[in-house]
């Protein structure tokens, strides 16, 4: 199954370098790469704006799969 992940900017600057990462099989990119298949994310988040993800898991075998997706971002501010 694939599932769609909704990213909001709350802040009040642009979020630029957008870079996700963080999880690994059985978790993928829908389609291979980032955002995924049905994705809008671009490396650019616009303050109030939201974009999405989308993202597969396809287990080969039967168990408990924890993983998280990390979003590193630059927002100007040292």
């Amino acid at each position: 199954p694939t599932y769609l992940f909704t990213i909001t900017n709350t802040g009040s600057l642009t979020a630029t370098g957008v870079v996700m990462t963080g999880f690994s099989t059985p978790y993928t990119y829908a389609g291979g790469a980032f955002p995924g298949t049905n994705g809008t994310c671009t490396n650019t988040i616009l303050p109030g704006a939201s974009c999405v993800i989308e993202v597969q898991f396809a287990p080969l075998s039967a168990g408990v799969f924890l993983d998280a997706i990390d979003i590193a971002y630059n927002n100007g501010i040292t």
